[in-house]
């Protein structure tokens, strides 16, 4: 019997991933109308445990509270010092991430299955008997302004900083961490935060990876005996309108300067959004996109210029960012400029999207590969008030997407005047 080999010398045939392959996942009701996600998969037995507060910036009196809390969580407890609490977590082999944004408050744990029954409750003790001692506090505070110091040094975060605050004025989306903000404050005033704000909300909770059906029942039981709120998320007022137009962020004795552009993008429930996603990867999503030809390659600019989507559950936008010498800001601006209009005018030949399609469905794919980073996205679905429906229909829609779906979508979402660049250096 003879094998047929392939040709090695040729590249084999592209095409597109139109089907995702979704772990079987379930849904277990908790005490006061909590839940916990469940997302068995994998082939080893590494588990992860999310525990989320559908909150971030907008809980309680000052954004800046709900920040620190979010570091300090587990930092010292009523029982153990934060060096004790650390300990004893990592003689499990487990260890702990944090997550914070503009909607959410995430601590995710991750452990072997064995060790789940040590590290519950080192995860209760840092949810409902956090300490906050001042000496943590000062610790943390006097880290954050040092960054903080650093950060304000370069045109990038400059540059960022301005562009999201203005998009988001007035709003909590738009907020940011300051070293005046961090002034005064006290250990008593975040216990008192904590147990007036944190404590009385009701949390989800996500365990993912390689689990069994009696791990599972076992630790649905435990969370039954936890002392959970019962208060809903704090309903958050949806973000004003913002004002087009470009500011500059003066910045002495920089070589080089960094370039941000917001504008308005369609939700991720909208019709038109998988037109949108290929229309955003075209334009600089991704290395082959047309600004990275023009701007990087052809022009020789800046060594990397891109362009994405920030969803929170209350506003969408799309984002640019670059950096270029500071004499070369303007070309590179114009540039932009100029492949806009293209994509709007144009629009883009068949074999071009067909590039995009495939790249888009590569990256999705890897996206949903194993428990985890399925979970992430059932997570972030959960965050922006989709099923699991929406995957499948993306892909669906991405499949039958046609050029001028693509050049409809920059048309709606290109132009000039609903730019807000923010530009330092």
């Amino acid at each position: 019997m003879s094998l047929s080999l392939p040709d090695r010398r040729k590249a084999p045939a592209l095409h597109l991933a139109s089907e995702i392959v979704l772990l079987h996942g379930s849904e277990h009701e908790l005490p006061q109308g909590a839940k916990l996600y469940a997302l068995p998969g994998g082939q080893q037995p590494a588990c992860r445990l999310d525990v989320v507060y559908s909150v971030g910036q907008g809980l309680g009196d000052k954004p800046v509270l709900s920040w620190l809390l979010s570091q300090l969580l587990g930092e010292g407890t009523l029982q153990k010092s934060a060096d004790a609490w650390h300990l004893a977590l990592e003689s499990t082999g487990a260890y702990m991430q944090r997550s914070f944004s503009g909607d959410a408050l995430q601590l995710s744990f991750y452990f072997l299955e064995e060790q789940w029954s040590a590290v519950l409750p080192l995860v209760r003790e840092a949810l409902f008997e956090s300490d906050f001692p001042q000496h943590e506090l000062d610790l943390l505070v006097h880290n954050q302004k040092a960054t903080l110091a650093q950060q304000a040094q370069k045109v990038a975060w400059q540059a960022g900083k301005k562009a999201k605050s203005l998009f988001f004025k007035g709003h909590t989306y738009g907020w940011l961490l300051t070293e005046e903000q961090l002034q005064g404050v006290q250990s008593t005033e975040l216990k008192d935060w904590y147990q007036r704000e944190l404590l009385a909300l009701r949390p989800s909770f996500y365990l993912s990876g390689g689990f069994s059906p009696a791990t599972l029942r076992a630790l649905c039981a435990s969370l039954a005996e936890w002392p959970l709120g019962a208060r809903d998320a704090i309903p958050l007022v949806s973000p004003g309108a913002y004002v087009p137009g470009q500011h500059h962020v003066a910045m002495e004795n920089k070589s080089q300067a960094a370039l941000r552009i917001y504008s308005p993008a369609p939700a991720p429930s909208a019709p038109n959004y998988a037109a949108a996603h290929a229309m955003l990867t075209l334009f600089g999503g991704f290395f082959g996109s047309r600004l990275m030809k023009n701007i990087r390659e052809e022009k020789g600019l800046t060594y990397g210029i891109g362009t994405g989507f920030a969803h929170l559950r209350l506003a969408s936008a799309w984002t640019l960012a670059t950096e270029v010498n500071r004499n070369k800001l303007e070309e590179a601006l114009l540039e932009v400029k100029k492949e806009a209009c293209k994509m709007m005018e144009l629009g883009i030949p068949e074999e071009e999207l067909q590039l995009v399609k495939n790249y888009i469905a590569g990256q999705r794919a890897r996206a949903f590969d194993g428990p985890f980073l399925q979970m992430d996205q059932w997570i972030w679905r959960n965050h922006m008030g989709l099923d699991a429906a929406w995957i499948v229909n993306q892909q669906l829609d991405l499949k039958e997407l046609k050029p001028e779906d693509v050049q409809k979508a920059a048309q709606k979402y290109l132009p000039e005047d609903q730019w807000l660049v923010a530009w330092a250096g």
